[in-house]
Protein backbone atom coordinates (compact mmCIF):
# COMPACT_ATOMS: atom_id res chain seq x y z
CA UNK A 1 0.00 0.00 0.00
CA UNK A 2 1.34 2.92 -1.07
CA UNK A 3 0.87 6.57 -2.94
CA UNK A 4 2.70 8.60 -5.38
CA UNK A 5 6.11 10.19 -3.95
CA UNK A 6 4.85 13.87 -4.22
CA UNK A 7 1.85 13.96 -1.82
CA UNK A 8 4.49 13.24 0.87
CA UNK A 9 6.46 15.99 -0.50
CA UNK A 10 9.02 15.03 -2.61
CA UNK A 11 11.47 12.04 -3.27
CA UNK A 12 13.54 10.19 -0.06
CA UNK A 13 12.76 10.57 3.42
CA UNK A 14 14.56 14.06 3.81
CA UNK A 15 11.98 15.81 1.91
CA UNK A 16 8.77 14.33 3.51
CA UNK A 17 6.30 15.74 5.72
CA UNK A 18 6.21 14.51 9.11
CA UNK A 19 2.29 15.57 9.30
CA UNK A 20 1.33 13.53 6.01
CA UNK A 21 3.56 10.74 6.82
CA UNK A 22 1.57 9.69 10.19
CA UNK A 23 -2.16 10.61 8.19
CA UNK A 24 -0.84 8.31 6.06
CA UNK A 25 -0.10 5.50 8.58
CA UNK A 26 -2.68 6.41 10.86
CA UNK A 27 -5.40 5.70 7.98
CA UNK A 28 -3.66 2.83 6.43
CA UNK A 29 -3.69 0.90 9.87
CA UNK A 30 -7.19 1.93 10.36
CA UNK A 31 -8.47 0.40 6.77
CA UNK A 32 -6.38 -2.56 6.80
CA UNK A 33 -8.33 -3.44 10.01
CA UNK A 34 -11.54 -2.73 8.73
CA UNK A 35 -11.20 -4.54 6.31
CA UNK A 36 -8.93 -7.82 7.37
CA UNK A 37 -11.58 -8.33 10.35
CA UNK A 38 -11.08 -11.38 13.03
CA UNK A 39 -7.32 -12.08 12.89
CA UNK A 40 -7.43 -11.97 9.07
CA UNK A 41 -4.54 -9.38 9.17
CA UNK A 42 -1.46 -11.33 10.06
CA UNK A 43 1.33 -8.67 10.05
CA UNK A 44 2.17 -5.21 8.46
CA UNK A 45 4.96 -3.25 8.61
CA UNK A 46 5.67 0.48 7.12
CA UNK A 47 9.31 0.92 4.77
CA UNK A 48 10.79 4.04 4.33
CA UNK A 49 13.62 2.76 1.87
CA UNK A 50 12.25 3.93 -1.41
CA UNK A 51 11.36 7.69 -2.92
CA UNK A 52 7.81 7.26 -1.58
CA UNK A 53 6.68 5.33 1.91
CA UNK A 54 5.12 2.18 1.63
CA UNK A 55 3.87 -0.37 3.98
CA UNK A 56 3.75 -4.08 3.08
CA UNK A 57 1.13 -6.43 4.55
CA UNK A 58 -0.04 -10.22 5.21
CA UNK A 59 -3.50 -11.74 5.13
CA UNK A 60 -4.99 -15.10 5.89
CA UNK A 61 -8.45 -15.72 5.09
CA UNK A 62 -9.19 -18.98 6.94
CA UNK A 63 -13.16 -20.64 6.18
CA UNK A 64 -14.62 -23.75 7.65
CA UNK A 65 -16.70 -25.58 5.00
CA UNK A 66 -18.43 -29.24 5.33
CA UNK A 67 -18.47 -31.80 2.44
CA UNK A 68 -19.98 -35.09 1.46
CA UNK A 69 -16.66 -36.29 0.50
CA UNK A 70 -14.29 -34.55 2.78
CA UNK A 71 -16.07 -33.63 6.04
CA UNK A 72 -15.74 -30.76 8.29
CA UNK A 73 -12.41 -28.85 6.39
CA UNK A 74 -11.03 -25.17 7.76
CA UNK A 75 -8.91 -23.61 4.63
CA UNK A 76 -7.01 -20.90 3.39
CA UNK A 77 -9.58 -19.32 1.11
CA UNK A 78 -8.36 -15.63 0.36
CA UNK A 79 -11.36 -15.25 -2.10
CA UNK A 80 -14.17 -14.91 0.85
CA UNK A 81 -12.81 -11.63 1.77
CA UNK A 82 -14.37 -9.09 -0.63
CA UNK A 83 -11.37 -6.75 -1.54
CA UNK A 84 -9.30 -10.00 -2.57
CA UNK A 85 -11.96 -11.12 -4.45
CA UNK A 86 -12.34 -8.39 -6.15
CA UNK A 87 -9.05 -5.92 -6.76
CA UNK A 88 -11.57 -2.90 -8.58
CA UNK A 89 -13.59 -3.07 -5.15
CA UNK A 90 -10.65 -2.92 -3.15
CA UNK A 91 -9.45 0.09 -4.60
CA UNK A 92 -12.79 1.73 -4.12
CA UNK A 93 -12.66 1.01 -1.16
CA UNK A 94 -9.68 2.17 -0.40
CA UNK A 95 -10.27 5.09 -2.14
CA UNK A 96 -12.96 6.25 0.22
CA UNK A 97 -10.96 5.29 3.07
CA UNK A 98 -8.15 7.73 1.75
CA UNK A 99 -10.45 10.85 0.47
CA UNK A 100 -10.82 11.83 4.11
CA UNK A 101 -6.85 12.85 3.92
CA UNK A 102 -6.68 13.74 0.16
CA UNK A 103 -5.92 11.30 -1.76
CA UNK A 104 -8.48 9.82 -4.71
CA UNK A 105 -8.42 6.77 -6.41
CA UNK A 106 -6.39 6.08 -9.51
CA UNK A 107 -7.91 5.84 -13.14
CA UNK A 108 -10.32 3.18 -13.74
CA UNK A 109 -8.34 1.36 -16.72
CA UNK A 110 -9.97 -2.28 -16.01
CA UNK A 111 -13.36 -0.28 -16.73
CA UNK A 112 -13.06 1.73 -19.20
CA UNK A 113 -11.18 -1.18 -20.88
CA UNK A 114 -14.84 -3.41 -20.03
CA UNK A 115 -16.69 -0.09 -21.55
CA UNK A 116 -14.97 0.55 -24.84
CA UNK A 117 -15.10 -3.70 -25.45
CA UNK A 118 -18.99 -3.37 -24.66
CA UNK A 119 -19.25 -0.33 -27.09
CA UNK A 120 -16.86 -1.81 -29.71
CA UNK A 121 -14.47 0.69 -29.35
CA UNK A 122 -10.63 0.73 -29.50
CA UNK A 123 -9.53 -0.80 -26.67
CA UNK A 124 -6.67 1.97 -24.54
CA UNK A 125 -3.60 1.29 -24.16
CA UNK A 126 -2.91 -1.27 -21.56
CA UNK A 127 -0.41 -0.07 -18.53
CA UNK A 128 2.65 -3.01 -19.34
CA UNK A 129 4.77 -3.70 -16.26
CA UNK A 130 8.54 -2.95 -16.59
CA UNK A 131 10.99 -5.52 -15.68
CA UNK A 132 13.77 -4.17 -13.39
CA UNK A 133 16.60 -5.22 -15.47
CA UNK A 134 14.71 -2.71 -18.23
CA UNK A 135 13.85 -0.12 -15.70
CA UNK A 136 17.49 -0.23 -14.54
CA UNK A 137 19.29 0.20 -18.45
CA UNK A 138 16.96 2.90 -18.85
CA UNK A 139 17.98 4.24 -15.85
CA UNK A 140 21.86 3.81 -16.84
CA UNK A 141 20.83 5.20 -20.20
CA UNK A 142 19.38 8.43 -18.44
CA UNK A 143 22.45 8.95 -15.86
CA UNK A 144 24.32 8.72 -19.02
CA UNK A 145 22.77 11.30 -20.82
CA UNK A 146 22.42 13.08 -17.82
CA UNK A 147 26.06 13.15 -17.73
CA UNK A 148 26.55 14.25 -21.01
CA UNK A 149 24.29 17.05 -20.68
CA UNK A 150 26.43 18.30 -17.52
CA UNK A 151 29.89 17.59 -19.14
CA UNK A 152 28.70 19.83 -22.16
CA UNK A 153 27.31 22.42 -19.73
CA UNK A 154 30.46 22.43 -17.93
CA UNK A 155 32.50 22.84 -21.19
CA UNK A 156 30.15 25.64 -22.57
CA UNK A 157 30.40 27.00 -19.19
CA UNK A 158 34.03 26.76 -19.19
CA UNK A 159 34.26 28.36 -22.81
CA UNK A 160 32.28 31.02 -21.32
CA UNK A 161 34.32 31.57 -18.57
CA UNK A 162 37.57 31.69 -21.06
CA UNK A 163 35.37 34.25 -22.72
CA UNK A 164 34.47 36.73 -20.06
CA UNK A 165 37.76 36.26 -19.03
CA UNK A 166 39.12 37.58 -22.03
CA UNK A 167 36.51 40.38 -21.96
CA UNK A 168 37.71 41.10 -18.36
CA UNK A 169 41.25 41.37 -19.84
CA UNK A 170 40.34 43.38 -23.04
CA UNK A 171 38.25 45.88 -19.83
CA UNK A 172 40.98 46.01 -18.16
CA UNK A 173 43.51 46.99 -21.26
CA UNK A 174 41.24 50.06 -22.14
CA UNK A 175 40.71 50.89 -17.97
CA UNK A 176 44.62 50.84 -17.52
CA UNK A 177 44.96 52.39 -20.38
CA UNK A 178 42.93 55.48 -19.10
CA UNK A 179 43.97 55.01 -15.54
CA UNK A 180 47.80 55.89 -16.81
CA UNK A 181 46.63 58.23 -18.96
CA UNK A 182 44.78 59.96 -16.05
CA UNK A 183 47.98 59.83 -14.06
CA UNK A 184 50.08 61.47 -16.73
CA UNK A 185 47.44 64.24 -16.83
CA UNK A 186 47.69 64.76 -13.44
CA UNK A 187 51.15 64.32 -12.99
CA UNK A 188 51.37 66.96 -16.10
CA UNK A 189 49.09 69.23 -13.86
CA UNK A 190 50.72 68.91 -11.15
CA UNK A 191 54.00 69.62 -13.03
CA UNK A 192 52.13 73.00 -14.54
CA UNK A 193 51.51 74.14 -10.87
CA UNK A 194 54.92 73.48 -9.15
CA UNK A 195 56.14 75.69 -12.57
CA UNK A 196 53.90 78.52 -11.86
CA UNK A 197 54.80 78.01 -8.05
CA UNK A 198 58.34 78.55 -9.23
CA UNK A 199 57.22 81.53 -11.63
CA UNK A 200 55.21 83.40 -8.54
CA UNK A 201 58.76 82.63 -6.18
CA UNK A 202 60.70 84.18 -8.81
CA UNK A 203 58.97 87.28 -9.47
CA UNK A 204 58.29 87.70 -5.93
CA UNK A 205 62.08 87.80 -5.56
CA UNK A 206 63.23 90.03 -8.94
CA UNK A 207 60.10 92.41 -7.17
CA UNK A 208 61.97 91.92 -3.53
CA UNK A 209 65.37 93.10 -5.56
CA UNK A 210 64.06 95.89 -7.13
CA UNK A 211 63.00 97.15 -3.51
CA UNK A 212 66.04 96.28 -1.95
CA UNK A 213 67.66 98.52 -5.38
CA UNK A 214 65.01 101.46 -4.64
CA UNK A 215 65.85 101.23 -0.70
CA UNK A 216 69.74 101.56 -1.60
CA UNK A 217 69.14 104.61 -3.85
CA UNK A 218 67.27 106.41 -1.18
CA UNK A 219 69.76 105.57 1.30
CA UNK A 220 72.29 107.11 -0.75
CA UNK A 221 70.43 110.23 -1.83
CA UNK A 222 69.74 110.81 2.29
CA UNK A 223 73.61 110.50 2.37
CA UNK A 224 74.61 112.90 -0.04
CA UNK A 225 71.74 115.33 1.60
CA UNK A 226 73.31 114.83 5.03
CA UNK A 227 77.05 115.47 3.43
CA UNK A 228 75.13 118.82 1.80
CA UNK A 229 74.24 120.00 5.18
CA UNK A 230 77.73 119.15 7.08
CA UNK A 231 79.31 120.84 4.25
CA UNK A 232 76.89 124.14 4.72
CA UNK A 233 77.42 124.00 8.67
CA UNK A 234 81.44 124.03 8.45
CA UNK A 235 81.36 128.03 7.08
CA UNK A 236 79.16 128.52 9.99
CA UNK A 237 81.46 127.19 12.43
CA UNK A 238 84.14 128.64 10.80
CA UNK A 239 82.42 132.22 10.63
CA UNK A 240 81.66 131.54 14.14
CA UNK A 241 85.32 131.02 15.36
CA UNK A 242 86.58 134.00 13.34
CA UNK A 243 84.21 136.32 14.82
CA UNK A 244 84.96 135.16 18.02
CA UNK A 245 88.38 135.49 17.84
CA UNK A 246 88.26 138.76 16.28
CA UNK A 247 86.57 139.84 19.60
CA UNK A 248 89.02 138.59 21.69
CA UNK A 249 91.22 140.65 19.71
CA UNK A 250 89.51 143.36 20.29
CA UNK A 251 88.83 142.93 23.62
CA UNK A 252 92.40 142.71 24.52
CA UNK A 253 93.43 146.18 22.67
CA UNK A 254 90.72 147.97 24.18
CA UNK A 255 90.90 146.56 27.80
CA UNK A 256 91.92 149.93 29.81
CA UNK A 257 88.83 151.44 27.89
CA UNK A 258 85.88 153.14 29.14
CA UNK A 259 83.01 151.40 30.93
CA UNK A 260 80.95 151.57 28.37
CA UNK A 261 83.92 149.75 26.65
CA UNK A 262 83.96 147.03 28.98
CA UNK A 263 79.71 146.46 29.25
CA UNK A 264 80.38 146.10 25.20
CA UNK A 265 83.61 143.42 25.99
CA UNK A 266 81.56 142.29 28.76
CA UNK A 267 78.77 141.05 25.99
CA UNK A 268 80.61 140.42 23.22
CA UNK A 269 82.42 137.78 26.02
CA UNK A 270 78.40 136.74 27.15
CA UNK A 271 78.43 136.45 22.82
CA UNK A 272 81.63 134.36 22.52
CA UNK A 273 80.01 132.06 25.34
CA UNK A 274 77.10 131.41 23.61
CA UNK A 275 78.88 130.51 20.56
CA UNK A 276 81.17 128.28 22.36
CA UNK A 277 78.28 126.63 23.94
CA UNK A 278 76.67 126.26 20.70
CA UNK A 279 79.57 124.31 19.05
CA UNK A 280 79.37 121.02 20.76
CA UNK A 281 76.05 120.86 19.22
CA UNK A 282 77.27 121.42 16.29
CA UNK A 283 80.14 118.93 16.54
CA UNK A 284 77.68 116.39 18.15
CA UNK A 285 75.33 117.09 14.81
CA UNK A 286 77.88 116.15 12.31
CA UNK A 287 79.29 113.65 14.51
CA UNK A 288 75.28 111.85 14.55
CA UNK A 289 75.13 112.91 10.99
CA UNK A 290 78.42 110.52 9.92
CA UNK A 291 77.10 108.09 11.98
CA UNK A 292 74.10 107.89 10.25
CA UNK A 293 76.15 107.92 6.58
CA UNK A 294 78.03 104.64 7.89
CA UNK A 295 74.39 103.19 8.82
CA UNK A 296 72.69 103.78 5.46
CA UNK A 297 76.23 102.63 4.04
CA UNK A 298 76.21 99.46 5.45
CA UNK A 299 72.30 99.05 5.23
CA UNK A 300 73.05 99.75 1.12
CA UNK A 301 75.19 96.75 1.47
CA UNK A 302 72.64 94.45 3.29
CA UNK A 303 70.35 95.19 0.41
CA UNK A 304 72.70 94.82 -2.31
CA UNK A 305 73.65 90.93 -1.04
CA UNK A 306 70.17 90.48 -0.04
CA UNK A 307 69.34 90.91 -3.99
CA UNK A 308 72.52 88.78 -4.93
CA UNK A 309 70.78 86.06 -2.71
CA UNK A 310 67.50 87.04 -4.16
CA UNK A 311 68.79 86.18 -7.76
CA UNK A 312 70.51 83.36 -6.48
CA UNK A 313 67.21 81.69 -5.44
CA UNK A 314 65.61 82.81 -8.61
CA UNK A 315 68.65 80.96 -10.38
CA UNK A 316 68.23 77.57 -8.17
CA UNK A 317 64.40 78.05 -8.49
CA UNK A 318 65.04 77.41 -12.24
CA UNK A 319 67.45 75.00 -11.96
CA UNK A 320 64.37 72.60 -10.12
CA UNK A 321 61.99 73.86 -12.38
CA UNK A 322 63.77 72.64 -15.42
CA UNK A 323 64.47 69.21 -13.43
CA UNK A 324 60.68 68.72 -12.13
CA UNK A 325 60.01 69.41 -16.44
CA UNK A 326 62.18 66.58 -17.08
CA UNK A 327 60.68 64.14 -14.47
CA UNK A 328 57.29 64.61 -16.07
CA UNK A 329 58.02 64.19 -18.76
CA UNK A 330 60.26 60.83 -18.01
CA UNK A 331 56.87 59.97 -15.92
CA UNK A 332 54.89 60.46 -19.23
CA UNK A 333 57.28 58.32 -20.96
CA UNK A 334 57.23 55.94 -18.57
CA UNK A 335 53.50 55.63 -18.30
CA UNK A 336 52.72 55.14 -21.96
CA UNK A 337 55.88 52.02 -21.92
CA UNK A 338 53.72 50.27 -19.21
CA UNK A 339 50.27 51.10 -20.83
CA UNK A 340 51.72 50.11 -24.33
CA UNK A 341 53.44 47.07 -22.66
CA UNK A 342 50.10 46.33 -20.92
CA UNK A 343 47.87 46.21 -23.72
CA UNK A 344 50.39 44.06 -25.55
CA UNK A 345 50.60 41.27 -22.53
CA UNK A 346 46.69 41.06 -21.81
CA UNK A 347 46.07 40.90 -25.49
CA UNK A 348 48.39 37.86 -25.40
CA UNK A 349 46.64 36.61 -22.27
CA UNK A 350 42.78 37.06 -23.89
CA UNK A 351 44.33 34.90 -26.99
CA UNK A 352 45.80 31.86 -24.69
CA UNK A 353 49.23 32.97 -26.07
CA UNK A 354 50.41 33.87 -22.45
CA UNK A 355 48.93 31.50 -19.09
CA UNK A 356 49.45 31.39 -15.80
CA UNK A 357 50.96 28.25 -14.68
CA UNK A 358 50.73 26.95 -11.06
CA UNK A 359 53.69 25.57 -8.63
CA UNK A 360 54.99 22.58 -9.59
CA UNK A 361 57.33 19.96 -7.53
CA UNK A 362 60.61 21.77 -8.30
CA UNK A 363 59.56 24.93 -9.63
CA UNK A 364 57.55 28.34 -8.46
CA UNK A 365 54.38 29.38 -10.34
CA UNK A 366 54.89 31.49 -13.17
CA UNK A 367 53.94 33.27 -16.57
CA UNK A 368 54.30 30.74 -18.85
CA UNK A 369 54.03 30.65 -22.88
CA UNK A 370 50.23 29.11 -23.52
CA UNK A 371 48.72 26.70 -27.11
CA UNK A 372 48.50 30.29 -28.82
CA UNK A 373 52.35 31.78 -28.31
CA UNK A 374 54.99 32.31 -31.10
CA UNK A 375 56.33 28.93 -32.40
CA UNK A 376 59.76 30.49 -33.00
CA UNK A 377 62.24 31.68 -30.10
CA UNK A 378 62.86 35.45 -31.63
CA UNK A 379 58.83 35.36 -31.60
CA UNK A 380 58.69 34.63 -28.35
CA UNK A 381 61.47 36.84 -27.54
CA UNK A 382 60.45 39.92 -29.28
CA UNK A 383 56.88 39.67 -27.30
CA UNK A 384 58.72 39.51 -23.79
CA UNK A 385 60.78 42.68 -24.84
CA UNK A 386 57.33 44.18 -25.57
CA UNK A 387 55.56 43.36 -22.52
CA UNK A 388 58.87 44.02 -20.09
CA UNK A 389 57.95 47.33 -18.77
CA UNK A 390 54.34 45.61 -17.52
CA UNK A 391 54.80 42.29 -16.67
CA UNK A 392 54.30 42.27 -13.29
CA UNK A 393 50.67 43.32 -14.04
CA UNK A 394 50.32 41.25 -17.18
CA UNK A 395 51.33 38.14 -14.80
CA UNK A 396 48.84 39.30 -12.09
CA UNK A 397 45.99 39.26 -14.51
CA UNK A 398 46.69 36.16 -15.99
CA UNK A 399 47.03 34.33 -12.73
CA UNK A 400 42.96 35.42 -11.64
CA UNK A 401 42.09 34.59 -15.25
CA UNK A 402 43.27 31.16 -14.31
CA UNK A 403 41.80 31.08 -11.05
CA UNK A 404 38.51 32.31 -12.07
CA UNK A 405 38.25 29.34 -14.35
CA UNK A 406 39.96 26.81 -12.10
CA UNK A 407 36.91 27.90 -9.60
CA UNK A 408 34.05 27.30 -12.75
CA UNK A 409 35.67 24.28 -13.75
CA UNK A 410 35.97 22.75 -10.13
CA UNK A 411 31.92 23.57 -9.53
CA UNK A 412 31.20 21.62 -13.07
CA UNK A 413 33.54 18.85 -11.63
CA UNK A 414 31.82 18.56 -7.73
CA UNK A 415 28.84 18.45 -9.98
CA UNK A 416 29.66 15.14 -12.04
CA UNK A 417 31.13 14.18 -8.75
CA UNK A 418 27.13 14.45 -7.28
CA UNK A 419 26.41 12.88 -10.32
CA UNK A 420 28.20 10.27 -10.20
CA UNK A 421 27.71 9.34 -6.53
CA UNK A 422 23.68 9.07 -7.31
CA UNK A 423 24.39 6.87 -9.88
CA UNK A 424 26.50 4.95 -7.69
CA UNK A 425 23.92 4.73 -5.34
CA UNK A 426 21.33 3.54 -7.94
CA UNK A 427 23.65 0.67 -8.57
CA UNK A 428 24.08 0.00 -4.78
CA UNK A 429 20.02 -0.24 -4.84
CA UNK A 430 20.12 -3.21 -7.68
CA UNK A 431 19.23 -6.97 -6.93
CA UNK A 432 21.86 -9.45 -5.90
CA UNK A 433 21.93 -11.19 -9.00
CA UNK A 434 22.41 -8.04 -11.58
CA UNK A 435 25.53 -6.88 -8.85
CA UNK A 436 27.27 -10.30 -9.69
CA UNK A 437 25.85 -9.34 -13.22
CA UNK A 438 27.86 -6.23 -13.45
CA UNK A 439 31.29 -7.81 -11.38
CA UNK A 440 31.26 -10.74 -13.90
CA UNK A 441 31.14 -8.03 -16.77
CA UNK A 442 33.33 -6.36 -15.18
CA UNK A 443 35.77 -9.30 -14.54
CA UNK A 444 35.57 -9.97 -18.33
CA UNK A 445 39.23 -10.71 -19.68
CA UNK A 446 37.35 -9.52 -23.41
CA UNK A 447 37.47 -5.99 -21.71
CA UNK A 448 33.73 -5.68 -20.95
CA UNK A 449 32.73 -2.74 -19.16
CA UNK A 450 29.42 -0.75 -17.33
Amino acid sequence: MTVNKDWFGGSGQAQWDPERVEEFKRTALEFLRRSFPDGQLRYASMHMDEEALHIHFVVAVWVEKTSANRGHQILLQPSENPLLKNYERAQDMAGAAFAKIGITRGERRAEARRQARAEGKPLPAKKEHVAPSQWRAEERRRAQKEKKRILYAAEATAKVAVEDGRDLAKATVKKSRKRAIKEAQARKRRAAKETAEATRRRDAAEEKAQQFEKAAAAASSTKKRIEAEIGSLKPIVQGYEERAEAAAEKFRQKRDARKLEEENTARISREKEDMEGALPALQQREADLHEQVQSLAQHRANEEAAGMAAQSARRIEEKKLAEAAKRVQLKVAEAEAISEAMEVGLELVADGALVWQDAMPGSKPKLSWGPSAPVDEHGRAEKLKEIRPARRLVARIARLVAQTVKRVLAKERQKLQDDAEYVRGLREQWEPEAQARLAQISRDPDGGRL
